[in-house]
């Protein structure tokens, strides 16, 4: 991950920022759906983390990859 210019680029080789979103998911109750994209989730948190995007960007963006942890198989 890298700073450039104001924006942070997500580094393919890490998944540092998935595990981040996914512990603090955990802990509230959710969890990350097998199927979801983890690059575009990373982006979508670091983006939050940066400010420049909204909790409700967000929670738009992830609605497909997000659900309570009852429902993950």
């Amino acid at each position: 991950m890298e700073a450039s210019q104001g924006r942070i680029r997500l580094n393919r080789a890490t998944s540092e920022p998935v595990s981040i979103v996914a512990s603090i998911l955990k802990v509230n109750g959710y969890d990350i759906v097998p199927e979801a994209d983890t690059e575009l989730m990373a982006v979508a948190f670091l983006e939050l983390i940066d400010r420049h995007r909204t909790t409700e960007a967000f929670e738009t963006y992830l609605a497909d990859y997000v659900v309570p942890s009852n429902l993950v198989p």
